[in-house]
């Protein structure tokens, strides 16, 4: 587990925002920093990953989440986790959860701050090559959008992956 010492993801400022912490398979104990309820309430809405009892991790491990954005997100893995077990992502709406970002969970998404606005928020999901997560098979940049009152889905979405359960934003 993460020390204090070591770079934070949360930090307050203000209202509460995840700042990415560079190193990916930092996972920070539920208990380190103040993770706000509403990020408690998105992690017991996740579902199982299917096949094994584990237990989702509430501090998330990278995300942009922000109360006062239109969209933001916090990504999860399990407690105990390496760096091929499962990320699952939370869509927030003003702070307040709105959905799991994926169907099912999948490894090594990532938000890519920089490509993300007030109502998109955009990620990257890496599918590992046959050898688990020493390579890798393909990329995909996509997107999630709030937009009348919905979230929309834009991009390269992996075949490999049941597609979300949001409309796919016209001419994307």
């Amino acid at each position: 587990m993460a020390t204090p010492n070591a770079s934070p993801i949360w930090h307050q400022q203000g209202s509460c925002r995840i700042r990415h912490a560079g190193v990916a398979s930092l996972v920070m104990s539920d208990d380190a920093y103040d993770i706000p309820p509403q990020v408690h309430f998105a992690v017991g809405q996740f579902a199982p990953y299917e096949g094994f009892d584990w237990t989702w991790s509430h501090g998330p491990i990278d995300g942009n989440y922000d109360p006062a954005a239109t969209l933001s997100a916090t990504l999860h893995t399990v407690e105990m986790a390496t760096q091929s077990s499962p990320i699952q992502i939370a869509l927030y709406r003003n702070g307040d959860y709105l959905a799991q970002g994926t169907p099912i969970a999948g490894a090594f998404i990532k938000v890519l701050s920089g490509d993300s606005t007030d109502d998109t928020v955009a990620i990257q999901i890496r599918i590992p090559d046959d050898d688990g997560f020493k390579s890798t098979k393909s990329t995909h940049d996509l997107s999630y959008h709030y937009r009348d009152g919905r979230i929309y889905w834009s991009g390269d979405w992996p075949r490999e992956y049941p597609e979300p359960g949001f409309p796919k934003l016209p001419n994307s």
